[in-house]
C-alpha cells in the first residue's frame, strides 16, 4: 500500500498558493490492531485520542440480544461532519516526529473545516485508489502547519464511537495565515 498526501494553500481570494506533497509513512499501531482485530474477527484493545484505552469491538461479532442473535460491525469510519474536528483528517502545529505509538497530534490546530469527502475506489494506473480530503479556513490565528493526521471512529459499543488517530505525519512548515484555506488530500493506492 502507498499513501500520498497533496496540500493545496488557497490566499482570501481563493487563488491557489502554494501545493505541496509526499508519501506518508506513519501508519500507526492503532490502525495495524484496528485490520488485526478485522482478519481475525476478535476485539482489539485501542487508545483513543483522549488516551483512554479502550476494547474495540470486532466485525462480524454475533451475539445474542433480547431481539434475537445480532451482528456486530465493528469496522472503523473516517468521516466526519463540517466544523467536527474530532474526527477525520486533522492539522497541526507540532514537527515531533510521528512514532508508532501515537494517539494524538502533539498540538492539533483549531479553525473552521468542511465535512470529510470520501472518493469511491477507483482504478488508475493499475491500482486501485481511494482519497480522502477535507478543506480547513483559518479563522483563528497566523500559524505554521507542521503535521496532519487522520482520526478514525471506532467502535466501543453499538452506540458509542471513539476517536482513534490511525495516521499521523509532519511536513515542512507551512504558513498558514488568517483567512486563507486550504485543501488536504490523502491519497491511498494499493
Amino acid at each position: 500500500m502507498r499513501i500520498a498526501y497533496e496540500i493545496f494553500l488557497f490566499n482570501s481570494l481563493g487563488e491557489l498558493v502554494r501545493k505541496i506533497d509526499g508519501r506518508v509513512n506513519s501508519l500507526l499501531r492503532n490502525y495495524y490492531l484496528m485490520c488485526y482485530g478485522q482478519f481475525i474477527a476478535d476485539d482489539v484493545e485501542l487508545k483513543a485520542t483522549d488516551g483512554s484505552i479502550f476494547t474495540h469491538r470486532a466485525a462480524g461479532k454475533t451475539f445474542w440480544c433480547n431481539a434475537g442473535d445480532h451482528t456486530y460491525h465493528g469496522v472503523f469510519f473516517v468521516d466526519a461532519p463540517e466544523g467536527d474536528e474530532s474526527f477525520g483528517i486533522v492539522i497541526g502545529t507540532s514537527d515531533v516526529a510521528p512514532t508508532p505509538n501515537d494517539y494524538k497530534l502533539n498540538s492539533q490546530f483549531s479553525c473552521w473545516l468542511s465535512d470529510v469527502s470520501l472518493s469511491s475506489v477507483y482504478e488508475e494506473g493499475g491500482s486501485l485508489c481511494l482519497d480522502i480530503s477535507r478543506y480547513f479556513l483559518n479563522d483563528n490565528a497566523d500559524t505554521d502547519i507542521k503535521e496532519f493526521g487522520l482520526v478514525a471512529r471506532a467502535k466501543e459499543t453499538d452506540t458509542t464511537n471513539k476517536p482513534v488517530l490511525i495516521l499521523r505525519d509532519v511536513i515542512s512548515p507551512l504558513s498558514f495565515p488568517l483567512n486563507y484555506s486550504l485543501l488536504l488530500e490523502i491519497k491511498f493506492s494499493f
